[in-house]
C-alpha cells in the first residue's frame, strides 16, 4: 500500500502532509530496518506503511526529528512481528531462510540496498531473539550509540550492551564487509554452473570448501532438503542434483547479486523459481543457501 492509500480508497494530494518525494525518501530509509529485523521483504513494507501511512497524514508539530521518530516506530513494530513469526515458524517444514533481496546495481526496489544486511549475516542472527537481533542490527549496520539503542528500545544503556555482547558470543560473527559482485565471483559461479549441469562431480568438490555447508528453504508446498547439509562430498551432489534432476526445461540461468553475496537465479519462461546464493571465501563455496520458496521469490519476478 502506498502512502497516498487506504483500505478505504485513494486519498486526495491535499490530504497528504508531507510532498510525495519526502514520502519516498521515508519510505526507503525504513524499509531496510524492518527488513534486517523481520527478514521477509513483504511484512517489512507492511510494518513501514503502518507506521508511514498514518503519520503523513496528519500534522505532528510536537516531532522534531520525523525519521528519527518514524525508524523508533517501525523498529519497535518489527520487533513485535518478528516475535510473531518465531512462534508460528515452530512447525516451519524445511530449515527457514530469510527472504533474499537482489542488490544488482541498477535495478531498483525502492529501498537503500547499502543498509540491507548480507545473507550469511541475516541467516545466522536468526540464532538471536528479536530484541537480540535489533540491537546487533542498530549497532552494527546503522551505527547507533548504545545510549540511542535504550531511547529507541526503551531499555538501559547498560543492557543494550549486554544484548550486543549476548548477540555476538551467540553468532561468533567471523564476515567480511559487503563488497559488490566481482570479476572473480562471476568467474566463480559460472564454472560451478558449468560443472553443475555437467554433472562433473570433481570439479564441482574442487569449487569447495572441506566445511561446505547447505540450508535449503522451499516452504509449506516445495520439496527441499529438510536439514543442514555440511562436507563438500554432501553439497556436491546436491548441486549436480540441482543443475540435472531438478533443472527444470528451457530453464534460464543468471548470476546475479543477493544481499550483496554472489547468486545464482534460475528462470524459466522469465519467472524465477529457485535462488542460490552463494558465501565465498578465497574463490571457494564455503556456504549454500537455496531458497525455491516462491512467496520468497516474488520481488525477484518483478524486478529481474
Amino acid at each position: 500500500m502506498h502512502a497516498n492509500e487506504n483500505p478505504q480508497g485513494t486519498l486526495e494530494m491535499s490530504e497528504l502532509q508531507y510532498p510525495e518525494n519526502e514520502i519516498e525518501r521515508f519510505r526507503s530509509t525504513l524499509l531496510p530496518y524492518a527488513y534486517n529485523i523481520i527478514g521477509t521483504m513483504e511484512p517489512a513494507r507492511d510494518v513501514v506503511e503502518e507506521v508511514l501511512v498514518p503519520f503523513v497524514l496528519k500534522k505532528h508539530p510536537e516531532v522534531q526529528n520525523p525519521t528519527g521518530y518514524l525508524v523508533k516506530s517501525v523498529i519497535n513494530r518489527s520487533i513485535s512481528h518478528k516475535n510473531l513469526l518465531r512462534s508460528r515458524l515452530e512447525h516451519y517444514p524445511d530449515h527457514w531462510l530469510p527472504e533474499p533481496v537482489i542488490t544488482e546495481e541498477g535495478i531498483y526496489q525502492g529501498v537503500d540496498k547499502e543498509r540491507i544486511l548480507s545473507y550469511s549475516l541475516l541467516v545466522l542472527m536468526e540464532k538471536l531473539s528479536p530484541q537480540e537481533r535489533a540491537v546487533f542490527i542498530l549497532k552494527n549496520a546503522f551505527e547507533f550509540s548504545h545510549k540511542d539503542i535504550g531511547e529507541v528500545l526503551g531499555v538501559e544503556e547498560e543492557h543494550s550492551r549486554q544484548l550486543y555482547k549476548r548477540s555476538k558470543d551467540k553468532i561468533h560473527l567471523k564476515r567480511g564487509k559487503k563488497k559488490a559482485l566481482s570479476s572473480q565471483d562471476s568467474d566463480l559461479l559460472n564454472e560451478l554452473i558449468g560443472a553443475m549441469r555437467s554433472a562433473d562431480l570433481p570439479r564441482i568438490k574442487h569449487l569447495l570448501k572441506n566445511k561446505v555447508e547447505s540450508r535449503s528453504d522451499g516452504g509449506p508446498n516445495n520439496s527441499a532438503v529438510r536439514k543442514v547439509l555440511r562436507g563438500k562430498d554432501h553439497v556436491s551432489k546436491l548441486l549436480r542434483a540441482i543443475g540435472t534432476k531438478y533443472y527444470l526445461e528451457n530453464t534460464q540461468v543468471e548470476v546475479i547479486s543477493v544481499n550483496h553475496q554472489p547468486a545464482i537465479a534460475y528462470l524459466q519462461n522469465d519467472e524465477v523459481y529457485r535462488v542460490m546464493i552463494l558465501e565465498v571465501e578465497a574463490d571457494k563455496v564455503t556456504g549454500v543457501f537455496v531458497v525455491i520458496n516462491p512467496e520468497k521469490l516474488m520481488d525477484f519476478r518483478i524486478n529481474l
